[in-house]
């Protein structure tokens, strides 16, 4: 995580996320990817899944559809 976190500050050296950006947390990382990409999101949206592993698709797909549906619904509804 530690590369992870000086990527995302090189990045944001270019700029800024500007479009909804959905972190999914799980019990493994917590809120680690949540944090990292607050260094380059303006728009975060962060969804914790503490019944879920590395694997979040395997774990938790409802929970993991869910929230990549209202990340859809954000994106669509700030175009308008």
């Amino acid at each position: 995580m530690p590369a992870n976190a000086q990527g995302n500050r090189s990045w944001a050296g270019h700029g800024r996320l500007t479009m909804p950006v959905t972190a999914v947390d799980a019990s493994t990382v917590g809120d680690a990817p949540a944090r990292q990409l607050t260094l380059i999101a303006d728009h975060l949206d962060e969804h914790l899944l503490p019944h879920s592993g590395h694997l979040v698709p395997v774990d938790a797909p409802a929970d993991l559809a869910a929230i990549v549906a209202a990340t859809a619904a954000r994106a669509t509804s700030a175009r308008a």
